[in-house]
């Protein structure tokens, strides 16, 4: 009777480990590997109160590789509606270094652009809104940067 008991137990043992494997491997490509150190790592030293720990991570995710770009914008997003002005500075930073495939960036980047925001970030979402759509006409304004009226979402269009 006892055999019986381990013949019965080793499948639940073995497909215990092999969801658990699983599970570690989708949560590896989840959160792949950027210059050494996995994106979530990076992610939160960007939103850092430590401004050099900031600059360095955003340096890193400057530098992601082309495949991984596509899983670090949607984390990056958020990032743009922070409290914090470093926060919003060192996400549009990136958001720009990565050009077109950024575009989805576009309706968070705008409300940087307002009178509100330090300068630097004014800078920064302008350089990134450029970047984004430089070489594939990404973006077509209509009137509100031209005549000084306040710039919205709806002044952005995709061509």
């Amino acid at each position: 009777m006892m055999a019986r008991r381990h013949v019965v137990r080793r499948p639940r043992v073995f497909c215990l480990l092999l969801c658990v494997g699983l599970l570690g491997v989708a949560q590896a490509a989840d959160d792949p590997v950027v210059k050494g150190r996995k994106l979530s790592r990076w992610l939160g030293q960007l939103r850092s109160r430590n401004i050099g720990l900031q600059m360095r991570a955003s340096r890193a995710l400057c530098g992601a590789p082309e495949e991984v770009r596509p899983k670090v914008i949607p984390k990056l997003l958020p990032i743009l509606k922070s409290d914090r002005q470093n926060d919003r500075y060192a996400a549009a930073q990136v958001l720009g270094s990565y050009g077109p495939p950024a575009k989805a960036a576009v309706p968070g980047l705008l409300p940087l652009l307002k009178g509100m925001q330090y300068e630097r970030n004014r800078a920064a979402a302008a350089k990134a809104l450029s970047d984004t759509a430089r070489a594939t006409n990404v973006l077509a304004f209509k009137g509100g940067l031209m005549n000084g009226s306040a710039l919205s979402a709806g002044d952005v269009q995709s061509i």
